[in-house]
């Protein structure tokens, strides 16, 4: 009995020094997980297994490692990730990290509240103004009198600012909790409003000069305005 569990401590270690014993060479600038994971596995011979859709929220990865063990490839490449793994045998499975109650506290208090007011270049509120938080569908609006709040996960958030006829602006949060924002006025989106209506209405008044004459037109439109029509066109008036 002692001799079994021996070797299997034996095999345990054998296998962790195999594993820690290949090294592997990376040198990648915001290269996504999975093409890390493809590159790690063509170095070692390690098979990487995980989910189609798991790896799509991964953050991009940028690492530099010149004949580093597989064991501390693994490690830097994984750090700040919301995955982990096991090794076992020559397979590496990934697979997502559990949301603790001590991580969902922490993202809790590092979670920042930005409030403030958009104003236009004349400082006049702006409502209706809709703030987001870049790459995500958090969303808030200005109230009436341009004021908005907001919640953003860290200080490293950035929010958008748009508004129909103003210029598109991003900021970034960092220390602050107060964010006040003059937007200001885009000619082009303001010839694009103005413009298009104006189109549309042109190609109506002209799609009613040309309407094509029913059998009978006196059914259909106004005595005067047949009469007159009939007139130009040389025909004979309703009756």
């Amino acid at each position: 009995m002692r001799l079994a569990i021996l070797l299997l401590i034996a095999a345990v270690f054998q296998v962790q020094a195999g594993t820690y014993a290949q090294r592997v060479t990376l040198n990648e600038k915001n290269s996504s997980l999975t093409e890390v994971l493809e590159k790690l596995g063509a170095q070692s011979g390690y098979d990487f297994v995980y989910g189609h859709t798991l790896l799509k929220t991964a953050k991009p990865i940028t690492v530099e490692l010149k004949n580093a063990q597989f064991g501390e490839a693994l490690k830097k490449v994984f750090e700040g990730q919301d995955f982990t793994y096991t090794v076992r045998n020559r397979t590496v499975v990934v697979y997502q990290k559990e949301n603790s109650l001590f991580n969902r506290i922490s993202d809790y208090f590092k979670a920042i509240s930005i409030n403030g007011k958009v104003t236009d270049e004349k400082g006049g509120a702006l409502p209706g103004v809709t703030v987001q938080l870049k790459g995500t569908s958090t969303i808030a609006y200005t109230n009436a009198a341009g004021n908005y709040a907001i919640t953003v996960p860290d200080e490293n958030a950035e929010l958008v600012f748009t508004s129909i006829g103003f210029t598109t602006q991003e900021i970034k949060v960092g220390n602050k909790t107060t964010i006040n924002v003059t937007l200001k006025e885009s000619t082009s989106q303001l010839e694009e409003t103005v413009i298009v209506p104006m189109a549309a209405k042109r190609k109506k008044i002209l799609q009613d000069l040309f309407l094509p004459f029913p059998a009978n037109p006196c059914m259909i439109f106004p005595l005067p305005l047949i009469s007159n029509r009939l007139y130009r066109a040389g025909l004979q008036g309703c009756r």
